[in-house]
């Protein structure tokens, strides 16, 4: 990718060269700075945007037992999501539970009970 693009600036290089005068003038004037943006956007702003909605889908679909780990580094499993999926409780002990933001939640790990059997199946 790189490669390409270091050999159109040549190619564009070697236009400004030839050309009468030595400035830039007509459409490669506009093309070559809005490549250049569109570049950026692709490589700034795309990966950004995609990863945002993937964290906004796996907060929308969490459900009780989910294993979780949060932005700050707590893991539990998820007790209870309210009715607008805003705030979550999170089961860290056998008594100790925390309320907080769906958005705070980093990771799901997978799911308790699932993780449960694993354990068994383990040991035997």
């Amino acid at each position: 990718m790189l490669d390409s693009i270091h050999h159109f600036l040549i190619f564009a290089a070697d236009k400004v060269e030839k050309q009468e005068g030595g400035g830039l003038s007509g459409p490669l004037m506009w093309i070559m700075p809005a490549f250049l943006i569109l570049l950026l956007w692709q490589f700034m702003f795309n990966p950004r945007r995609r990863d945002e909605k993937k964290r906004a889908e796996m907060v929308n679909t969490l459900k009780k037992n989910d294993r979780i780990v949060t932005i700050g580094g707590i893991t539990g499993s998820v007790a209870s999501v309210s009715e607008d999926s805003r705030y979550v409780t999170i089961k860290v002990e056998d008594n100790t539970r925390i309320k907080m933001l769906a958005s705070s939640i980093q990771t799901v790990v997978g799911d308790e009970t699932s993780d449960a059997s694993g354990d068994a199946a383990k040991l035997s």
